[in-house]
């Protein structure tokens, strides 16, 4: 499932799809925008990105996909992250 579709901070002005390459396409994987900020050699401590209220069933849904182990992959700089 896409990402946005659970109630994660969304970046400014909302998620933009990435150009695919043939590899991506293949793969099912869909690369799109976040609101983080990632420096490198850069001393930064924890920040608030936004803060969501949940509804009730936000707050199911979110605990379902923490059940059955919901995950995503980072990509910086077009490099795997985690």
């Amino acid at each position: 499932k896409d990402y946005y579709r659970l109630p994660f901070c969304r970046p400014t002005g909302g998620p933009k799809m990435a150009s695919e390459n043939l590899g991506e396409f293949l793969t099912g994987n869909k690369i799109q925008n976040s609101p983080y900020s990632i420096n490198m050699l850069r001393e930064v401590y924890c920040q608030v990105l936004c803060q969501v209220t949940l509804t009730k069933l936000e707050a199911h849904t979110l605990a379902t996909h923490i059940k059955y182990g919901y995950h995503n992959n980072w990509i910086i700089d077009n490099l795997p992250g985690a």
